[in-house]
């Protein structure tokens, strides 16, 4: 298998269009004021947090890098381990969906916002891990 074929590879390059994707659709929904000045979350440290760039690219850093070990620990060690992952991604991905409606006095822009950057991520990596796996069933 060459390296363009390598698991590494295509986690590089789905982490890589995920924080690319998500950066640039955060910076242009901050410019139209999706997310307003001076508008946070509070952590669950008791912190106030506020929106930024830093925060988008290290919150997709996380969740793609998570997503690809668990995908790798899948493939490897389960026979058809691609529909485990699918299936999985599917479930989290539902559950992440609720996280921005718990951000208190947040604007429906943000709430789509956030919602269509949890969706591409997840989409993204589906489509670089998934489609090479099932050839092997």
């Amino acid at each position: 298998m060459s390296f363009s074929d390598s698991f590494l590879w295509r986690a590089l390059k789905a982490t890589l269009i995920c924080v690319a994707f998500n950066t640039i659709f955060f910076q242009i929904s901050k410019v139209m004021g999706f997310f307003p000045e001076g508008m946070s979350f509070e952590t669950p440290e008791g912190h106030l947090q506020g929106f930024h760039a830093t925060l988008i690219i290290g919150a997709t850093l996380t969740f793609c890098f998570f997503g690809s070990l668990v995908f790798y620990v899948l493939d490897r060690w389960m026979e058809h381990g691609a529909p485990w992952f699918l299936g999985l991604s599917l479930i989290i991905l539902m559950a992440s969906l609720l996280t921005p409606f718990t951000i208190e006095g947040a604007p429906w822009s943000t709430i789509i916002t956030l919602e269509i950057m949890h969706i591409s991520t997840a989409m993204i990596l589906l489509y670089f891990f998934i489609p090479n796996s099932f050839k092997k069933i």
